[in-house]
């Protein structure tokens, strides 16, 4: 036997355990009694628990390295993340910049317009009004030449001062009517060259809109002459439920629009309403009418529709084109509409 001190120590000396005395008392209160082979097991134990301690710190400080791993990848995708976000901002800032400005062009363009326009009204009536004075004078002028029964230069006649005097009046408005040409003359070129800028906006309204998605709103970008496909799906699905009526609808759509792009079909024909004269769809159309028996009103309506748009808005091309549409009333946008719609969507993101 040998003994373990309550402190972990051991003593090689077994019999002073079993000592009555001081010694042996003392043993007793401050050492354990133990076999060889208890304490040969519990140091096994011992060395046991450390392997396993030492594994179990081992897989900590894996586990730590795999976290600094994970950490350094989040904060890394945080920074480029938040570059990108910077990015961005910086990108909208410049862009609302950017907007505003075109926006603050425009309103002063439209104005300019304006004072052009009412400018070129004053003229035109001022023009309007001298010619018609002119008229009348050469009417009175040919009255007096025809009272008259000898020539215009004989002295002493009050008819040939009458006469004299209006060859130097319309002479005057004659004079007149020239330095308001050379007036209007420049302001048509204005009027011009303003109605292009306007167009240049329009074109860049729809070139900024073209990408953002319109939800809600009532101002957007409509492909004009695009046929509608749904109505085609609508039809063959109704006629043939199988999962070939997409494709199918979506081969006659295209066909359809080949056809409606075609400038040689010309499916109108001209009516007088209210003293003036509109082109209109021809119901009697062959085409059209078989188009109408064989697939229904919806698909009728949506070919008429494209051809409608595309004969008002671009005839001569007849191809679809883009344009600035009001959706709520279904008509162009006017360039005022538009930038109240893009100031209210500037305003609400500010927000």
């Amino acid at each position: 036997m040998t003994f373990q001190s309550r402190n972990g120590t051991e003593s090689t000396s077994g019999d002073d355990y079993n000592n009555d005395g001081v010694l042996g008392s003392y043993l007793h209160k401050n050492r354990v009694l133990k076999t060889i082979s208890v304490v040969n097991r519990e140091d096994v134990e011992r060395k046991n628990k450390l392997v396993a301690l030492a594994n179990e710190v081992d897989v900590k400080n894996q586990r730590l390295v795999e976290m600094e791993c994970k950490y350094n990848s989040i904060e890394c995708k945080y920074n480029s993340i938040s570059q990108e976000r910077d990015e961005l901002h910086q990108a909208y800032v410049e862009g609302t910049r950017q907007m505003q400005c075109i926006i603050e062009d425009i309103e002063k363009l439209k104005l300019d317009l304006e004072s052009q326009r009412k400018e070129y009204l004053q003229i035109e009536n001022e023009k309007k009004k001298l010619i018609h004075e002119n008229k009348k004078m050469k009417q009175k002028l040919k009255l007096m030449k025809g009272k008259l029964k000898v020539p215009k230069d004989v002295g002493g006649d009050n008819d040939g001062k009458a006469i004299d005097f209006l060859y130097k009046e319309l002479q005057q408005r004659k004079n007149e009517i020239e330095e308001l040409e050379e007036q209007y003359h420049p302001l048509v070129d204005r009027e011009h060259k303003s109605n292009n800028e306007l167009q240049e906006a329009r074109k860049e309204f729809i070139k900024g809109l073209s990408d953002v998605k319109r939800g809600r709103g009532s101002i957007g970008i409509k492909r004009l002459g695009d046929l509608n496909v749904m109505p085609f799906r609508n039809a063959w699905h109704q006629k043939f439920p199988s999962s070939e009526a997409n494709a199918k609808a979506a081969e006659m759509c295209t066909s359809w629009q080949e056809l409606v792009n075609n400038a040689s079909w010309h499916p109108f024909k001209i009516i007088t309403s209210d003293g003036k004269l509109q082109e209109i769809i021809d119901d009697n159309d062959e085409k059209l009418k078989g188009l109408k028996e064989e697939w229904g009103e919806e698909v009728y309506t949506a070919v008429t529709t494209a051809l409608l748009e595309l004969n008002e808005h671009n005839p001569s091309g007849r191809y679809p084109i883009q344009e600035l549409w009001n959706f709520t009333v279904k008509r162009k946008a006017s360039l005022k509409e538009v930038i109240q719609h893009v100031s209210k969507r500037l305003k609400n993101k500010k927000g």
